[in-house]
């Protein structure tokens, strides 16, 4: 029986929201409406806006091709702050909110509340977690 696994990108082990508003916004000023998927220079770009804005640490990349930028891309679709159509990522409308300045605690919450349940690992049918 085939299983699908889940991969969740862990450049972060903790969120600060202003940080996440950010990198939303970061990411509609860079890649706009240019694609993201196999343009490693927008990617690179993006790396550096993160550096920037002292999301990420700075440095130089040991790999020409590094996939850092990629992984908080994963991210931000993991948390449903974004989607990507034809290789171009665009925000949720939490993601857009987010951008806009709305409250990001609530938003960030509401967002971690339902990737906690009903999660992958939750839906199981070897778990037993309460709906309620």
């Amino acid at each position: 029986m085939y299983r699908k696994s889940w991969m969740f990108p862990r450049n972060k082990r903790y969120l600060e929201p202003y940080k996440i508003v950010n990198e939303i916004r970061l990411l509609r000023y860079i890649v706009g409406e240019k694609s993201w998927s196999g343009n490693q220079d927008i990617q690179n770009e993006f790396t550096k806006g993160l550096e920037e804005f002292k999301i990420k640490i700075t440095g130089d990349q040991r790999d020409e091709r590094t996939g850092g930028a990629r992984t908080y891309l994963a991210q931000l679709e993991m948390l449903g702050l974004i989607f990507l159509k034809d290789g171009i990522p665009y925000p949720t409308i939490a993601g857009e909110c987010l951008a806009e300045g709305d409250n990001p605690i609530d938003i960030m919450q509401h967002q971690l509340i339902n990737l906690q349940f009903p999660s992958p690992y939750s839906s199981n049918q070897n778990v037993k977690i309460d709906p309620n």
